[in-house]
């Protein structure tokens, strides 16, 4: 079942076997195609940020957005793009080594069509509690309630 058969519009595609389900965000693919044209640009990479632009929301229409959604993902694209300019503008120690050679990456996926927005990687938080439930700390056991935990308990007990 997806939100679409409750609220009345065409599910999802299903992945291709072998490869994970991600609910793939509209907006999400805006914003980061609007941040890293003008990370790119700041950066003095040669391309053609209005053809990313245009190449973006063909994109978006070939994937079924509606007109007035296509108007948000342009503003999204726009305000992302011009809000990433102007902070990257006023540092004039931006441009990394580290920092370039992510942008070369992300725009070389822009220019090939993949408008997918990279995964985040999750960042374990570091406190007085951290890892005590989830098998972090010192410990290299199995998660706690994971599959193997539970199997692990099982061999303790001698089931």
């Amino acid at each position: 079942m997806s939100t679409a058969s409750i609220l009345g519009g065409e599910a999802a595609p299903t992945p291709p076997a072998g490869q994970a389900s991600v609910v793939a965000d509209p907006g999400e693919r805006a914003f980061n195609a609007g941040a890293v044209t003008a990370r790119a640009v700041r950066c003095g990479y040669n391309f053609d940020p209005a053809m990313v632009r245009s190449s973006y929301l063909a994109h978006e229409a070939a994937l079924g957005a509606m007109p007035e959604q296509m108007g948000k993902l342009q503003q999204t694209y726009d305000v992302a793009h011009n809000g990433v300019a102007k902070a990257a503008g006023a540092d004039a120690n931006y441009c990394t080594d580290r920092r370039t050679r992510d942008i070369k990456t992300e725009l070389g996926r822009l220019l090939e069509g993949n408008f997918e927005a990279p995964k985040k990687q999750v960042v374990k938080e570091e406190g007085l509690f951290s890892g005590w439930l989830d098998g972090g700390g010192s410990d290299t056991g199995p998660s706690f309630g994971s599959s193997d935990w539970w199997e692990s308990q099982q061999d303790k007990v001698g089931g």
